[in-house]
């Protein structure tokens, strides 16, 4: 998997907030690429499952009331990745993957990425996701839009879960 994200300076068309972005955005993106090479099993021991749990419960609260793009928000949204990196799927309630899954319909990209790749964490365990993560697709799929890196953490994520994502439809009438 590629991922091409804009390094443009910051000029009257991109102003610093859009590089901010884009600097997320590929953040995101490599830890999507790179979670595609650690196993689902590698996981702690689970002794701290619980603390994490609560961590991850803390934080989807914290992104879902911090408003807009910003710093502090794409850094709750990564935090997020990284606990469902290090808690056994298991342990993840339905409530807490359902709260997790409705920041998908955030309209903040980074925040989106960053989702998709904790659901892929979390393996078969986060199916109830696949429709959100599908229309994320959908509403991403072209790498004209973003340079692809939404759509391809949503695609990675949907192949963690075991489901295979359809083919690109770009230029195609939606």
């Amino acid at each position: 998997m590629v991922c091409a994200v804009n390094n443009r300076r910051p000029t009257d068309r991109f102003d610093e907030e859009a590089e901010m972005k884009q600097r997320w955005l590929g953040f995101c993106c490599l830890l999507a690429c790179v979670s595609c090479l650690v196993p689902l099993t590698a996981r702690g021991d689970g002794a701290d499952d619980t603390k994490t749990l609560k961590e991850l419960r803390e934080t989807i609260t914290k992104v879902r009331t911090m408003s807009g793009p910003s710093t502090a928000r794409a850094n709750a949204a990564e935090r997020l990745s990284q606990s469902t990196e290090k808690i056994d799927p298991k342990k993840v309630d339905d409530n807490t993957l359902k709260n997790l899954i409705s920041l998908l319909d955030t309209n903040d990209n980074s925040v989106r990425v960053c989702v998709a790749t904790a659901l892929g964490h979390l393996g078969p365990r986060a199916k109830m996701a696949v429709p959100a993560l599908m229309r994320f697709m959908r509403e991403e799929d072209c790498p004209e839009l973003v340079a692809g890196v939404p759509t391809d953490a949503a695609r990675v994520a949907l192949r963690r879960i075991g489901v295979t994502p359809p083919p690109r439809d770009c230029g195609k009438e939606k």
